[in-house]
């Protein structure tokens, strides 16, 4: 591993902002721009590539730091996983405030300005805001945005987040000092790592909310580029990894004899489950109700539907 320090001289920033990444320079030159334009300017961005081609990544850092901007890049001769890659980030930084920031997410212009100023005067060690998901399609390293919709995260209470992951890292920042409470993010976890991370976070401290939309979570389906493809494509990976923290939890209170926190780990994936097949009733319903609607608006139409209640009103 090798780590360029290429910041401005300060040792210490408010913030530390951790960016994994692998051979995906187009999307880290976009997550640049959304720093770059940031209204809040005490961070310090930490790249951390991880084994990926060295070359592309000091090109954008060396772009950023010429914009005035301080930046740490780390390159990973090899691939460690997304937990370590963050693990390695948070040790080579200094900052009162930690934000895992994924090269293929962007953040509104007053992101960081509105979440520190609600953190500073909260009793939370942590805060979320609501979620824009983007829907985008990768060619030929051209990003073409199709749709968009808000995702209103809820409030982030262990009720709610037992029962799935409810908000992405993108959209949370949280005190530093958590860590020593707490520990890093299990590196054993491929995917899920975030969530298990906000449940041993939740089970000592309380998340704080910004209702503002200012987290962008994109999402790719299809893409002619493997590597832009990113966890929505990878459904059962998610449900193994979610499998295996649930069962570990499971297994560590029972053989202490315990089942508080197990139990509703439980509950939660059961809650989830029939949350999941009650929104499937109910767009079924909310269907049925699109198709008769326009079924009448036809009949409506029909000059002969017309003309026989015109003659049944004589």
């Amino acid at each position: 591993m090798s780590t360029s320090d290429l910041n401005t001289g300060i040792d210490f920033y408010e913030i530390a902002v951790i960016t994994r990444t692998k051979d995906r320079v187009y999307m880290l030159d976009r997550a640049a721009d959304g720093l770059l334009r940031q209204s809040y300017r005490n961070f310090v961005w930490v790249i951390v590539n991880d084994g990926g081609e060295a070359e592309p990544v000091d090109k954008v850092a060396a772009r950023y730091q010429d914009a005035g901007m301080p930046v740490i890049v780390i390159h990973n001769e090899k691939n460690i996983g997304m937990e370590a890659a963050s693990n390695r980030g948070i040790k080579k930084s200094q900052s009162k405030y930690i934000h895992i920031h994924d090269d293929d997410d962007t953040i509104e212009r007053t992101f960081y300005e509105k979440m520190i100023s609600r953190l500073e005067v909260s009793e939370c060690k942590g805060v979320t805001c609501n979620i824009n998901e983007i829907h985008e399609d990768v060619r030929g390293n051209k990003i073409t945005i199709l749709s968009s919709l808000k995702w209103d995260t809820g409030v982030p209470s262990i009720s709610r987040m037992v029962c799935i992951n409810r908000f992405v890292p993108i959209s949370f920042l949280y005190l530093r000092s958590v860590h020593d409470d707490i520990g890093l993010y299990d590196e054993s976890l491929k995917v899920c790592g975030d969530w298990e991370f906000y449940l041993r976070f939740l089970r000592k401290f309380d998340i704080d909310k910004v209702v503002d939309y200012l987290a962008n979570y994109h999402i790719r389906e299809l893409s002619d580029d493997e590597a832009a493809i990113n966890s929505v494509k990878k459904q059962f990976d998610h449900q193994y990894h979610d499998m295996l923290i649930r069962n570990r939890l499971i297994r560590e209170e029972l053989n202490r004899g315990d089942f508080g926190y197990a139990g509703l780990i439980t509950l939660g994936a059961q809650m989830w489950d029939t949350e999941t097949k009650l929104y499937g009733i109910e767009q079924k319903g909310r269907e049925a109700f699109e198709l008769k609607d326009r079924v009448l608006r036809k009949l409506n139409g029909n000059f002969f539907l017309r003309l026989m209640r015109k003659v049944a009103r004589i």
